[in-house]
């Protein structure tokens, strides 16, 4: 997603891409990334960026409705067909002070990139890479250099999130279903 455009990190995140005009009056239909459109109502500005970089000022969200995984804009800076157009294919970028500050137990996924897992018997896994939703629960991806591990970010799997640390009880198994294959008494890397 984010490798497509251009923009500082530390100021703005990246929550959607305009798919298409929508209407005579310079609408915009936005795919949103995060998969809760309804987030957008929460923001007072947007600012799109082009894959050259160029990033716009930033612009008013008038109003708005959802339609399924999209929602719909009108901007005040933006009121006919012609210059909405012009914006299809860029990103829209939401400055990150503008972001609503999460509620307890609640956290945005970028904050979580770059901490320390360890499980619950003392194990240092790695370093949280990335995370994704595979469409039944968040998936948090942890690397040591040498393995990746999928976690489930769920309840009894996640214990804790600290500010440096994430404390991980993994269920039997579950870190060694990365791990190399083990045949007659030789890893695959062996054979």
């Amino acid at each position: 997603m984010s490798s497509s455009y251009s923009f500082c990190g530390e100021t703005y995140v990246l929550v959607g891409e305009v798919k298409k005009v929508h209407g005579l009056h310079g609408e915009l239909k936005i795919h949103c990334y995060s998969g809760q459109p309804e987030n957008f109502r929460s923001y007072k500005n947007l600012v799109l960026v082009g894959k050259n970089g160029e990033i716009s000022a930033p612009l008013s969200l008038l109003e708005l409705r959802v339609q399924g995984p999209a929602v719909i804009v009108r901007l005040q800076e933006i009121s006919d067909r012609n210059r909405a157009e012009l914006y299809i294919g860029h990103g829209v970028l939401i400055d990150r002070k503008d972001l609503p500050t999460p509620g307890q137990g609640e956290f945005y996924w970028r904050d979580i990139v770059g901490r320390k897992a360890l499980a619950t018997d003392g194990r240092k896994l790695g370093t949280v890479v990335q995370l994704f939703s595979n469409g039944a629960q968040d998936i948090m991806v942890i690397n040591d250099g040498k393995r990746e591990y999928m976690v489930p970010v769920v309840e009894g799997i996640v214990v804790s999130i600290g500010q440096e640390e994430i404390l991980i009880d993994p269920p039997p198994g579950l870190l060694e279903i990365n791990g190399p294959r083990v045949i007659e008494g030789r890893t695959a890397d062996d054979i």
